[in-house]
Parts: structure tokens; C-alpha cells; sequence
């Protein structure tokens, strides 16, 4: 099985869902012997019934941990095993929502408030995802959970807001928009394990430095990897390719990067191309559209794929149904930096005219 041709929705193949950190503590040389078809089905019904709709309303997203087969790291009653008993579940970050300072349990109580099926949803004291779950059928718990800080606590309070099947009516109306949400400079994240990962590293408007760690050849090498925080050349590589990218997932949807920056032992193997090591010279890219946009009127869009340092651009079908697009860049001095180690995530050069008054004026007074 290639990962990056199994498509689960629109806006979303496998390969998104296979980069969660328990993968990597113990790497697994049969990885698509353990991707079932109930998997599969399970994985396929939380994309299209869940996140398609939240994006459809809310914008681009980002996952972090999504499907960990047992045996891997999760416990057998997580939906993160996307099995039947416990349905499909991913961590999820939407971008459009949180850059304009928006807490992610307001955008829950909105979703809540729409009366769509969901499992479970958790939010988490000073991270931007959450954790969303699906069950297959209409026998949905409908639990709603928050993390929250508690002054002179390392451990967040978990919170249990409301869990009452199928009747709407009886949840909150409201939930407290707290101040705080946010993480501050260099916080842990409880819920990794009081670390800092590549998901909280924000590198463009709809990307985070997880969403660049693409790379099959190494999945299959049982090489999966997942880069350090400080992948700082990698991670500028990153924000040149987000400022032509994040434009095309403006105007397109959100897009998935099926080669990105490689494990440099991959490249030393001689099984990707040396561009994709992403640390000196011209870097190479490869993402796929969402379904049923065509390449052909992304790449002649006047709008898009303007900038200088393009050295080659190419379009291809891609096996998952959609199309693909092949880009090469020679390295520049992105305008916009982005950072998951400053407060709103930005620092330097340009300030994103997107972002409230209050915080653009903060970030250019700072």
C-alpha cells in the first residue's frame, strides 16, 4: 500500500493521519499491514462526516496525532486505533479560527451548537488542537471536555462539560472564552507530555512544521521521522515554501504534502532526491490538490505561483484521484516569519494584514 494514494475525503489521504509521534518510538517495518479496511472505513466516515463539515465551515486545518494501529502507543479503547468499538478520532487545528486570537472552545461550542454527531471533543490548555472522534452509526456519546489551567498547577483541570447523546438541548449554551488560552513562549504542552513538538510549530498561515515531515521512503525504511523542534534549517525552508503555498490554500483548500523535508540518511541512500533534505541549496516540494481542483487553473491563476525564486513547476495526475503539483524553490528571505515560540505565533518582517488590529499593532510595537 502507498499511504499517499489512499484517499479518505476531499481534503484528505492516509499519509495525512500517519504521522503521529507513538509511530516513531518504535518503527514498524510492516506499517501497511497494519492499516485495516475497517481502518480504513472508520478513517474515511471521520473525514467526510466530521472534519469535511468543520472545514467547510471553518477553514483549512492541520492534524497531528491521527491513526496509531494497535499496538503502537495508544491504549485499545482510544479512537485513535480507528476501530469500530471506539470509532476514528485525530487532533485537528483550524487555522482561520485560532490566528485571529478566536479560543478553539468557542469554535466547539459553535459546532455543538449546530447539532452535528460527533464522539468525543477535547480541548487542551494552551494548545491550538483539539481532539475530535466519530463513530460509525448514530450511537454518538457526544462528550464534550476542556482542559484548563489552574494557577500554581502543572497538571491542567479536565473539565467534563456535557455528555448527553443526541439531546442538544440539554448542553451549555456557553462556554467561558478564557484569556489565557494560549500557550506562552516556550510553555510545555501538558497534553504532549509537558514537551513542545513539531505541531506547535507554526511556520505559515495553514502549515506548522509537522505538516512538511512527508516522507514514504523512510516509512517504508521503517525510518519514519518526525523533526526536532529545532529543525531550523528545515524549518526555514518551510516558511519560504509556506508563503507561495499558503495563497493556494487561501483560494483552493487545504492541500497535503505527500514529499516534504526527508531524513537526511534517507537521502544519503540514494531513495529521494537530494533537494528534499531541505538544508542547503534549491529544495523541492510535492502536495496534492483537493478533489476536483484542477491543476491547470491553480498554476494559470494569476494570483498564484508568482514568486521570483520558482526554479521549476510542474503538474501531475496523482493515483489518489486527485492532482499534483511538483515545485522547486532556490532559497530566499521569506517576508513573513512564523513561530510556535512567540505569543500568536509571529515574530519579524511582515505583519499577516489578516490578524485583528490589536494583535498586528502588538507584534509591530514588539
Amino acid at each position: 500500500m502507498r499511504f499517499q494514494d489512499v484517499r479518505l475525503s476531499k481534503h484528505f489521504l492516509l499519509l495525512d493521519f500517519l504521522h503521529d509521534r507513538d509511530l516513531y518510538t518504535k518503527p514498524i517495518a510492516n506499517l501497511a499491514d497494519t492499516v485495516t479496511e475497517t481502518a480504513l472505513e472508520n478513517g474515511g466516515l471521520f473525514c467526510q462526516n466530521l472534519v469535511e463539515p468543520m472545514i467547510q465551515k471553518f477553514g483549512p486545518c492541520s492534524v497531528a496525532a491521527g491513526y496509531t494501529p494497535l499496538g503502537t502507543g495508544h491504549y485499545t479503547d482510544s479512537p485513535h486505533c480507528w476501530e469500530d468499538r471506539t470509532g476514528a478520532g485525530a487532533d485537528i487545528a483550524f487555522h482561520d479560527w485560532v490566528n485571529l486570537d478566536r479560543p478553539p472552545i468557542k469554535l466547539l461550542e459553535e459546532w455543538l451548537h449546530d447539532g452535528k454527531p460527533f464522539e468525543r471533543i477535547i480541548t487542551y490548555a494552551g494548545s491550538e488542537f483539539m481532539c475530535l472522534a466519530l463513530k460509525k452509526g448514530r450511537s454518538q456519546r457526544h462528550a464534550f471536555y476542556e482542559n484548563v489551567r489552574r494557577p500554581g498547577h502543572d497538571k491542567p483541570w479536565f473539565v467534563s462539560h456535557s455528555r448527553h447523546p443526541g439531546d442538544f438541548a440539554r448542553h451549555p449554551k456557553t462556554f467561558p472564552a478564557r484569556v489565557d488560552w494560549r500557550r506562552a513562549p516556550n510553555e510545555p504542552v501538558y497534553h504532549t507530555r509537558r514537551n513542545i513538538r513539531p505541531q506547535h510549530v507554526r511556520l505559515g498561515r495553514y502549515f506548522t512544521l509537522l505538516d512538511f515531515a512527508r516522507c514514504e521512503e523512510a516509512m517504508q525504511e521503517a525510518k519514519c521521522w518526525v523533526p526536532p523542534i529545532t529543525a531550523t534549517k528545515q524549518g526555514y525552508y518551510g516558511r519560504m515554501f509556506c508563503e507561495i503555498i499558503d495563497p493556494v490554500v487561501a483560494k483552493y483548500g487545504r492541500v497535503s504534502v505527500v514529499s516534504g523535508m526527508a531524513p537526511a540518511s534517507i537521502a544519503r541512500q540514494g531513495l529521494v532526491d537530494q533537494k528534499f533534505r531541505w538544508v542547503n541549496g534549491n529544495a523541492r516540494i510535492r502536495f496534492v490538490l483537493p478533489l476536483g481542483v484542477r491543476a491547470e487553473e491553480v498554476l494559470t491563476d494569476p494570483d498564484l505561483f508568482k514568486h521570483p525564486s520558482i526554479v521549476e513547476l510542474k503538474a501531475e495526475d496523482h493515483p489518489s484521484g486527485g492532482e499534483l503539483i511538483d515545485m522547486e524553490i532556490e532559497p530566499f528571505e521569506p517576508r513573513t516569519i512564523y513561530s510556535g515560540g512567540f505569543p500568536y505565533a509571529y515574530y519579524a518582517g511582515e505583519v499577516p494584514s489578516y490578524l485583528p488590529a490589536r494583535i498586528r499593532k502588538k507584534l509591530q510595537n514588539s
